[in-house]
């Protein structure tokens, strides 16, 4: 999605702009970008939150888990997006290289959870290649 590259970028007035024209359809999370941008707080903002975790329940693929995870620690909603992300590495997204760089994470490196997460992902990468080595 552009709007979250452009934040990985640094670019928030660019990314702001992009996710006015975004479509309402609820996969874009539109509302959910939009306050983000805004610093927006409270309950609206929780709301929209628990409905961005909730909206990828029933897709299977993991990797959209991490990627709304970071974005959701990165917007200060670090107790969803950290459980996303976990989410994410027990369903076999190892994400170990994404984790160390990806700077929607840059000021959360230093958490515990962060610092948890980057070993289970290690751990879920260390068990992809062990199992690849004896195939």
């Amino acid at each position: 999605l552009t709007a979250t590259m452009l934040m990985r970028e640094g670019k928030l007035a660019e990314a702001r702009a992009f996710v006015q024209r975004l479509s309402g359809n609820p996969f874009y999370e539109r509302n959910f970008l939009n306050a983000c941008l805004q610093h927006s707080s409270g309950s609206d903002f929780d709301r929209l939150s628990r409905e961005t975790e909730t909206s990828l329940a029933e897709i299977p693929d993991p990797e959209p888990r991490y990627y709304r995870g970071a974005l959701l620690v990165f917007c200060n909603q670090p107790e969803i997006g950290w459980r996303m992300i976990e989410s994410a590495i027990q369903k076999n997204y190892c994400s170990l290289e994404a984790l160390q760089n990806d700077p929607l994470l840059a000021k959360s490196r230093q958490t515990p959870e962060f610092r948890r997460l980057l070993s289970e992902a290690k751990a879920c990468q260390d068990r992809f290649i062990s199992g690849r080595k004896q195939n």
